[in-house]
């Protein structure tokens, strides 16, 4: 998943005629044309994030995005002209649930769909378009106003992430491997919030549910810990239990970047949690089982059980 700021553009179509402040933040059109090269010769399908801070004025909770959308328009219709079959899905916004009143997010979701669905080649599958994409901390009554005005076909797939603990606690590594299991279900934990408003609805027909971002500490994680094999007892539980939760997709934050990676970004060499991550996508099936694992789960034995 890619997330940078799209730079501000004066003119509709022209990605290249951008505003010499923002440089700083540019995603140039020789940039994108490497990151389609990366995924066409890689096989890689591109989950694109779209800017969602534009809004004026910034951060009102009930400001309209509409005014900030010139150049999300811009480029998602450069986009459909150059690499559009690269880009699987679009996710509007970033961790903004608690900023922006859901009505006026569902109407810039239904913005982005009207943007996709008028500009995208017929012969290429159109992008799917995904969110809010926001820490589920908040009460139900958020997601579920959210996905009521969304729900129809508009939004493909909802998105959440999943973080524990605070990359800076010095007791990171103690909490995690707390025997009464709190560290292990508070991810579930927090998620419950947004799929209660997901069920409240009625698990609406087409929509999928994504975890957008996990790691066992937000902030980057934690160097020593996020990046050692200690993480792996929380990641492998992590994989197994929100399985139960019904995600179709699970992305791990990141793949390089930060302590909580999966590849060690000096080096570029997997991370012990990149194992776990391999073994769970090579042995665990696609379909989830109820596992009852007896008196075993009181003397600590978490068990899962998928099939194909």
């Amino acid at each position: 998943s890619c997330a940078q700021k799209i730079a501000d553009f004066n003119d509709g179509d022209d990605i290249t005629n951008v505003k010499a402040h923002s440089m700083a933040f540019v995603l140039s059109t020789d940039r994108w044309d490497e990151i389609v090269t990366f995924c066409e010769t890689t096989g890689v399908k591109l989950v694109f994030g779209l800017n969602g801070d534009t809004r004026i004025p910034y951060n009102d909770f009930n400001a309209s995005l509409d005014f900030g959308l010139n150049n999300t328009e811009a480029f998602v219709k450069y986009i459909a002209k150059h690499g559009a079959s690269t880009v699987t899905a679009f996710e509007l916004g970033n961790e903004k649930c608690d900023k922006v009143n859901p009505t006026v997010y569902s109407d810039d979701i239904r913005y982005l769909r009207k943007l996709v669905d008028e500009n995208w080649p017929a012969d290429v599958t159109k992008p799917l378009v995904n969110g809010p994409d926001c820490n589920p901390t908040h009460d139900p009554t958020w997601i579920i106003d959210f996905l009521n005005n969304t729900h129809d076909g508009i939004l493909d797939v909802m998105t959440y992430h999943n973080y524990v603990g605070y990359g800076l606690d010095p007791n990171l590594a103690v909490d995690m491997m707390n025997t009464d299991w709190s560290f292990f279900n508070a991810g579930p934990d927090k998620a419950s919030d947004f799929i209660a408003g997901w069920e409240a609805i009625g698990r609406p027909d087409g929509m999928e549910i994504w975890v957008g971002e996990i790691a066992a500490a937000w902030h980057s994680g934690e160097p020593g810990v996020t990046d050692r094999f200690i993480s792996s007892f929380w990641y492998a539980d992590a994989l197994g239990l929100l399985a139960t939760l019904n995600p179709t997709s699970f992305q791990r934050q990141a793949l390089a970047g930060g302590n909580y990676a999966l590849l060690d970004l000096e080096k570029m060499l997997p991370q012990p949690d990149f194992f776990v991550a391999q073994l769970f996508h090579d042995y665990m099936g696609v379909k989830v089982l109820s596992l009852d694992a007896g008196d075993a789960k009181d003397n600590g034995l978490r068990s899962y059980a998928q099939c194909d």
